[in-house]
């Protein structure tokens, strides 16, 4: 780990889910969308007991969902990841509320894996109470090759959006209804000067 980041990677093969766990020792792996299915590679990741997995649902029904779930049973930490698989998602296909119901139908940790262009989305999940933020990452949104640059974030949206996001995890406080700190140090003059 250097500056803070942990490096990660999604197999999309058995052989590479065994290079990334055996070879290079891995202990956090993120299933893309299109392997949440692959049974072979979550039995294997399962089997291993690696420390955590991010389980990205695009194009998944809660009931496929449960079913990746269940091969991964044994995995201390599991993060379900809402995702659109478009590339660019449209506004109005990102659909952040599904974060709310992954949560409360799974009792999991939530994040948002986002296709969208620009980073409303991003603030929006963070907002929603997305535990993780995937944004994808590019120096060039003009560069031809793929389909992700459009809808990457340069290092200056990047570092914009993990300044919303972490105000936003500020602001969002611990969710206990109780008297702030500086609250405490005016109640009794307040509720004095009120109370007659």
């Amino acid at each position: 780990m250097r500056n803070g980041v942990e490096f990660l990677s999604s197999p999309f093969s058995l052989e590479r889910a065994r290079f990334l766990c055996e070879d290079l020792g891995l202990r956090k792996i993120k299933i893309a969308s299109g392997m949440m299915l692959n049974f072979p590679v979550l039995d294997y990741i399962n089997y291993l007991k690696i420390d955590t997995v991010y389980l990205s649902t695009g194009m998944a029904t809660l009931n496929e969902i449960n079913t990746a779930l269940e091969h991964l049973k044994d995995i201390p930490n599991k993060y379900l990841m809402h995702c659109v698989t478009q590339y660019p998602c449209k506004d109005e296909e990102a659909n952040l509320r599904a974060i709310l119901t992954l949560q409360k139908k799974f009792d999991l940790p939530v994040g948002y894996s986002d296709h969208t262009i620009g980073i409303d989305a991003c603030i929006s999940a963070a907002v929603l109470g997305a535990s993780v933020i995937e944004k994808h990452f590019t120096f060039d949104k003009e560069y031809s090759e793929g389909t992700d640059h459009v809808l990457s974030a340069t290092p200056v949206e990047f570092k914009k959006m993990v300044g919303k996001v972490r105000k936003i995890e500020v602001l969002l406080g611990n969710g206990n209804k109780q008297p702030s700190e500086s609250e405490k140090d005016i109640i009794q003059f307040v509720r004095t000067r009120f109370s007659g």
